[in-house]
């Protein structure tokens, strides 16, 4: 499942240069040149955050305003195919499982407007916030099983998408996803406990729901490839005990998670509450390998 990255978009080099409604990216801009290309940028940033905001409407009539006061006719151009994408949306509003999905692949549908770098971002960002505003109207907290916090991730609205994703989690719905987003969140503004608690309940929870390859903690990411390493099966239902082996994870005081996992870790806590050997033979046969590890390293 591809996510939205959390952390944005980076600002444009000085070698990229906005013309005729397109950015592309040349040699390196002598000084001189500068001040053309400032120009360029301040005649399409407004443009620019009109498409971010979804006012497909108001980002036309801007872009018909400047190829008017500067003559530039692609600017023109521009704002004829913003209207006619403006058309486009408005025949999917009252169908938000198309305007989603449109969101998530509109390629075919922007061919026409040959746009690149930030107005081509601004565009899509400015889809998901139309997705997700229409959702919140119809009180919803997923769309084709993405949580609504996704695409306000999408849409670049960081705080609206951890509300968004936290109210999600509390009605229990994509709970492997948002929770590992929130992890994401929680990671950016570098509180690594925060994150990695987060990312240990959302394997506990929704392992087969949990997007392992877009977790931004690179060393919880590796615990899956670790689960397999270790013969664990499924691998992502045991990602938090082989994290609690890692000691990236905490130990609850009550047995979580799926399956083998699970069993592994009522045995786990059964063992430090009794002498009865039958708890840590139990854990033996459930995970050899990984019994060894924390006997090893005394975890048990």
């Amino acid at each position: 499942m591809r996510l939205c990255s959390p952390f944005g978009v980076r600002p444009l080099p000085q070698n990229v240069r906005v013309a005729s409604g397109n950015i592309t990216t040349e040699a390196p801009l002598e000084p001189a040149q500068l001040d053309l290309f400032d120009s360029h940028v301040a005649r399409f940033a407004k443009v620019e955050e009109a498409l971010h905001q979804g006012r497909l409407d108001v980002a036309g009539d801007l872009a018909r305003q400047v190829g008017e006061r500067f003559d530039l006719a692609e600017a023109q151009g521009l704002a004829v195919e913003i209207e006619r994408l403006a058309v486009y949306l408005s025949g999917l509003e009252g169908d938000l499982e198309r305007m989603a999905v449109f969101a998530e692949r509109p390629d075919a549908q922007l061919e026409s407007l040959r746009l690149d770098g930030a107005l081509r971002t601004a565009v899509l960002r400015g889809l998901h916030r139309r997705v997700a505003q229409a959702a919140e109207r119809q009180g919803r907290a997923i769309v084709l099983g993405r949580p609504v916090g996704w695409h306000w991730l999408c849409a670049e609205e960081s705080d609206r998408a951890k509300a968004a994703l936290e109210e999600a989690v509390r009605q229990k719905r994509a709970l492997g996803v948002s929770l590992s987003i929130l992890g994401n969140l929680a990671l950016r503004e570098k509180a690594v406990v925060a994150a990695r608690e987060l990312y240990r309940r959302a394997f506990c929870e929704d392992p087969h729901g949990v997007p392992a390859e877009t977790i931004a903690d690179a060393e919880v990411q590796a615990l899956f490839d670790e689960a397999q390493e270790l013969a664990l099966d499924p691998p992502q239902e045991w990602v938090p005990m082989v994290g609690y082996a890692a000691g990236f994870f905490q130990l609850p005081a009550e047995p979580q998670g799926q399956g083998g996992c699970r069993e592994f870790h009522a045995g786990l806590l059964d063992a430090r509450r009794s002498a009865d050997v039958a708890h840590r033979r139990r854990m033996k046969q459930l995970a050899p390998r990984l019994f060894k590890r924390l006997l090893d390293e005394h975890k048990l």
